[in-house]
C-alpha cells in the first residue's frame, strides 16, 4: 500500500498527457467587399463541404456574424478551421488557440 500514491500519480500523469487539448476560437465573419456581417456561415474543423459528417465539429455565425468555436483538438497551439457559406469561397484559416479574429469571405 505504500506504493499506491506513486502508482496513482504516474497513472494520472499518463492520462493527462494523452488527453486531447481544449480549443477556443472566437470572432466575426464579414463580407469581403461590403464589410457587412455574414450570418449562417458554417465553421468546422474539417472541410465544411461535408457538413453532415458526424465527426465534423461545427458552429454557425449568428445574425451579427459572430462565432464562438469550442472543441477538442489533437494539437494545443494551432487550430485549422474551415469557413463556408453558399455563394462564397470556402476559406481554411489557421489560428493560435484561444485567439479571436475577423474573417472576410469573398463571393464566388
Amino acid at each position: 500500500m505504500k506504493y499506491f500514491p506513486s502508482i496513482f500519480l504516474v497513472a494520472a500523469l499518463f492520462t493527462f498527457l494523452s488527453c486531447d487539448c481544449q480549443i477556443g476560437i472566437s470572432g466575426k465573419v464579414i463580407d469581403y467587399d461590403s464589410g457587412l456581417p455574414l450570418d449562417s456561415v458554417a465553421i468546422g474543423k474539417t472541410d465544411t463541404s461535408d457538413l453532415e459528417n458526424p465527426f465534423n465539429e461545427k458552429v454557425y455565425t449568428d445574425a451579427n456574424g459572430d462565432f464562438d468555436f469550442h472543441g477538442i483538438a489533437g494539437k494545443c497551439n494551432v487550430v485549422l478551421l474551415y469557413f463556408s457559406r453558399d455563394g462564397y469561397n470556402t476559406s481554411a484559416i489557421e489560428y493560435e488557440n484561444f485567439s479571436s479574429d475577423t474573417i472576410r469571405l469573398k463571393k464566388k
